[in-house]
Protein backbone atom coordinates (compact mmCIF):
# COMPACT_ATOMS: atom_id res chain seq x y z
CA UNK A 1 0.00 0.00 0.00
CA UNK A 2 1.21 3.49 -0.80
CA UNK A 3 2.09 6.07 2.07
CA UNK A 4 0.08 9.21 2.02
CA UNK A 5 1.82 12.06 0.59
CA UNK A 6 1.78 14.82 3.08
CA UNK A 7 0.93 17.77 0.75
CA UNK A 8 1.21 19.98 3.82
CA UNK A 9 4.84 18.60 4.40
CA UNK A 10 5.48 18.93 0.31
CA UNK A 11 4.24 23.05 0.66
CA UNK A 12 6.22 24.18 2.98
CA UNK A 13 9.72 21.79 1.01
CA UNK A 14 8.45 24.27 -1.40
CA UNK A 15 8.43 27.23 0.06
CA UNK A 16 11.52 26.74 2.07
CA UNK A 17 13.15 26.30 -1.55
CA UNK A 18 12.30 29.15 -3.01
CA UNK A 19 12.42 31.55 0.43
CA UNK A 20 16.10 29.96 -0.34
CA UNK A 21 16.54 31.15 -4.06
CA UNK A 22 15.15 34.76 -2.83
CA UNK A 23 17.11 34.86 -0.08
CA UNK A 24 20.42 34.49 -2.31
CA UNK A 25 19.19 37.02 -4.91
CA UNK A 26 18.71 39.42 -2.74
CA UNK A 27 21.96 38.54 -0.53
CA UNK A 28 23.88 38.89 -4.13
CA UNK A 29 22.06 42.21 -4.92
CA UNK A 30 23.25 43.60 -1.99
CA UNK A 31 26.64 42.34 -1.97
CA UNK A 32 27.28 43.80 -5.54
CA UNK A 33 25.54 46.99 -4.40
CA UNK A 34 28.83 47.96 -1.86
CA UNK A 35 31.19 47.43 -4.65
CA UNK A 36 33.25 45.80 -1.66
CA UNK A 37 35.29 42.70 -2.29
CA UNK A 38 33.12 39.89 -0.89
CA UNK A 39 33.78 36.62 -0.70
CA UNK A 40 31.11 33.32 -0.77
CA UNK A 41 31.62 30.21 1.73
CA UNK A 42 30.43 27.03 0.67
CA UNK A 43 27.39 27.15 3.05
CA UNK A 44 26.23 30.49 1.25
CA UNK A 45 27.07 33.53 3.78
CA UNK A 46 29.26 36.24 2.35
CA UNK A 47 31.76 37.65 4.61
CA UNK A 48 34.75 40.68 4.06
CA UNK A 49 37.31 41.63 6.19
CA UNK A 50 37.13 45.04 7.05
CA UNK A 51 39.87 45.22 9.57
CA UNK A 52 42.70 42.74 9.17
CA UNK A 53 45.07 41.97 11.90
CA UNK A 54 48.26 39.52 12.09
CA UNK A 55 47.31 38.10 14.70
CA UNK A 56 46.77 34.70 15.61
CA UNK A 57 43.47 32.51 14.22
CA UNK A 58 40.70 32.06 16.72
CA UNK A 59 40.14 28.24 17.68
CA UNK A 60 37.29 26.23 18.93
CA UNK A 61 36.80 26.59 22.52
CA UNK A 62 38.45 29.70 22.83
CA UNK A 63 36.63 32.74 25.20
CA UNK A 64 36.39 35.84 22.69
CA UNK A 65 34.84 39.15 23.50
CA UNK A 66 32.63 39.84 20.13
CA UNK A 67 30.75 42.90 19.45
CA UNK A 68 27.68 42.09 17.14
CA UNK A 69 25.74 44.41 15.24
CA UNK A 70 23.21 42.88 13.01
CA UNK A 71 21.08 45.07 10.64
CA UNK A 72 18.47 44.33 7.93
CA UNK A 73 19.83 44.53 4.56
CA UNK A 74 18.03 48.57 4.25
CA UNK A 75 20.37 49.27 6.84
CA UNK A 76 18.23 49.35 9.35
CA UNK A 77 19.98 48.47 13.17
CA UNK A 78 18.23 45.17 14.97
CA UNK A 79 20.86 44.62 17.77
CA UNK A 80 23.75 45.85 19.09
CA UNK A 81 25.51 42.97 21.62
CA UNK A 82 28.73 42.74 23.55
CA UNK A 83 29.41 39.60 25.36
CA UNK A 84 31.46 36.82 25.76
CA UNK A 85 31.02 33.55 23.49
CA UNK A 86 32.85 30.11 23.00
CA UNK A 87 34.29 29.56 19.24
CA UNK A 88 32.28 26.56 17.84
CA UNK A 89 29.89 26.79 21.28
CA UNK A 90 26.85 26.91 18.66
CA UNK A 91 25.18 29.41 20.35
CA UNK A 92 25.79 31.94 17.41
CA UNK A 93 24.34 31.56 13.90
CA UNK A 94 26.01 29.03 11.37
CA UNK A 95 27.54 31.72 8.84
CA UNK A 96 29.10 33.45 12.43
CA UNK A 97 30.22 30.19 13.83
CA UNK A 98 32.15 29.28 10.71
CA UNK A 99 33.01 33.22 10.23
CA UNK A 100 35.22 32.87 13.26
CA UNK A 101 36.97 30.28 12.47
CA UNK A 102 38.65 31.98 9.89
CA UNK A 103 38.82 35.61 12.09
CA UNK A 104 41.82 36.26 14.06
CA UNK A 105 41.79 38.43 17.33
CA UNK A 106 41.05 42.32 16.67
CA UNK A 107 39.68 41.83 13.47
CA UNK A 108 36.09 43.03 11.80
CA UNK A 109 34.14 41.41 9.63
CA UNK A 110 31.17 42.17 7.72
CA UNK A 111 28.63 39.36 6.84
CA UNK A 112 25.73 39.16 4.62
CA UNK A 113 23.70 35.76 5.89
CA UNK A 114 21.02 34.63 4.25
CA UNK A 115 18.43 33.47 6.64
CA UNK A 116 19.21 29.79 6.29
CA UNK A 117 22.37 30.62 7.72
CA UNK A 118 21.55 33.31 10.40
CA UNK A 119 18.25 33.41 12.46
CA UNK A 120 16.70 30.79 9.95
CA UNK A 121 12.27 30.30 9.99
CA UNK A 122 12.03 31.04 13.40
CA UNK A 123 14.15 34.29 13.96
CA UNK A 124 14.74 35.66 17.14
CA UNK A 125 12.36 38.49 19.38
CA UNK A 126 13.64 40.97 17.42
CA UNK A 127 15.02 39.34 13.83
CA UNK A 128 11.90 38.30 11.69
CA UNK A 129 11.81 35.15 10.67
CA UNK A 130 13.72 34.51 6.75
CA UNK A 131 15.71 37.69 7.82
CA UNK A 132 18.68 38.31 5.44
CA UNK A 133 21.15 40.10 7.58
CA UNK A 134 24.45 42.23 7.37
CA UNK A 135 25.97 41.31 10.68
CA UNK A 136 29.13 43.20 11.58
CA UNK A 137 31.62 40.91 13.37
CA UNK A 138 34.54 42.39 15.80
CA UNK A 139 36.81 40.10 17.68
CA UNK A 140 37.92 42.24 20.72
CA UNK A 141 41.28 42.41 22.10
Amino acid sequence: EEEPVDSALIKQLEFNKYMVMAADEQCIQYVKSTNLPFTQDDLGFWYYKSIKTQADTLKKGQQVCLHIQVYELNDTLLADVKEVFSIGSGRLPSALNHTLLITCMGEEVQVVAPWYTAYGVEGTSVIKPYSNLLITLTVEQ
